[in-house]
Formats: C-alpha cells, structure tokens, sequence
C-alpha cells in the first residue's frame, strides 16, 4: 500500500467539463493503485474569491477555505486541474489560490527579508491542463506553466513541479479524448 497523500484540486467552474473528466480519471486511478487520495472540485465549494484588502487586513476563512487549507497541509502531492483561459487559469481558480495559500499558512516574511520562510516544503506538484491550441504552440508561446511554478508554488515551497498540457482539447474526437484518458490514468497509477 503506498503511503503517499495525494490531493486534487480541479480549478473548472464547471461540472460537466473535460477537466471534471480528466481529474475523475486520476482519482480512480490513484487510488486503485494505493494512494491516499482527497480532491477539492472549486465548483462545488462555497466561499468569496476576491481577496478584497489584498494582504493590508484579514479576510476571515470561510469553513471550505479552512479545510482546504487542512487537506493542502496532509498532501504530499497537490495536482491542480484546469483549462487554459487567456493565457491563464480560471478566476474562480486565482481566487481560491489567493485566498488559502496566504502569509502565515503558505509563506511567511522574517525581519523585512526578501526570501520567505516556505511552509510548505516536502511537497511536490503536478499541473495538468488544457487549452484550444496545439500542443507545439502551447509550448512555445504560453507562460503559464513558468508563472505558477516559479511564482506560486516554487515561492512556497513545492518542488518539484512536473506540468502537462492536452492541446487542441475544444470538440475533441474519441481518439483524443482516449490518449487524454491513458495518460491521466499513467500518471495517476504512478502517482505523479
């Protein structure tokens, strides 16, 4: 029995989505292979995305923020699920990731030091997305994958941080949707 905690966090506000699909597909898989396994699908939770003082003042928790923040801290593996929108993640994605990974619980500045205290070391990452354009121009022109590893959860502290993309992912054919599903399901079984 693997030991290994893992966590899924699906960033569509949408349930019927590929991305729903993509996520159902890496819980069954990861578990069935032995890990443990908890998942966060945001279109289900209830709470204010906007962080409305930015860090100038406290916003209080609301209950699905505060045991979000319980299940970031048991993971050992956090897997983030979402579509490429203009360039980027969601909103209601952003809002979440605003409002749970704050000072005091994800990071903290020491004595007006430049390099935060990470606090959530000893974990690592996998980004899996998807966007309407090709694979080959996804990588060549989309910044995505640099800006949420190196600053967001590098700047906490997890590493490492392995990032998938499934391009052209708009009216796929069956065939796609299968290599989708096949490689979700191998990276589940590994639980990476």
């Amino acid at each position: 029995m693997n030991q290994k905690n893992i966590l899924i966090i699906l960033g569509h506000p949408n349930e019927k989505s590929l991305n729903k699909e993509i996520a159902d597909t890496y819980f069954i898989n990861s578990k069935n292979s032995g890990f443990n396994v908890k998942r966060i699908y945001l279109y289900d939770k209830k709470f204010d995305p906007i962080l409305h003082k930015g860090y100038n003042g406290e916003q209080k928790l609301e209950t699905d923020l505060k045991s979000s923040q319980k299940e970031i801290k048991w993971a050992d593996h956090i897997v983030f699920i979402y579509p490429i929108w203009w360039g980027t993640m969601p909103s209601l994605l952003k809002g979440f990731i605003d409002r749970v990974f704050l000072p005091g619980f994800a990071f903290q500045y020491k004595n007006n030091s430049m390099i935060p205290k990470r606090f959530l070391k000893n974990k690592t990452s996998r980004i899996i997305t998807t966007s309407g354009m090709p694979d080959f121009l996804f990588w060549l022109t989309n910044q995505d994958r640099k800006l949420i590893k190196r600053f967001f959860l590098n700047f906490v502290g997890i590493k490492p941080v392995r990032y998938t993309n499934f391009g052209s992912a708009e009216d796929i054919s069956k065939k796609k949707f299968l290599e989708i599903k096949n490689k979700t399901e191998k990276l589940a079984r590994k639980g990476k």
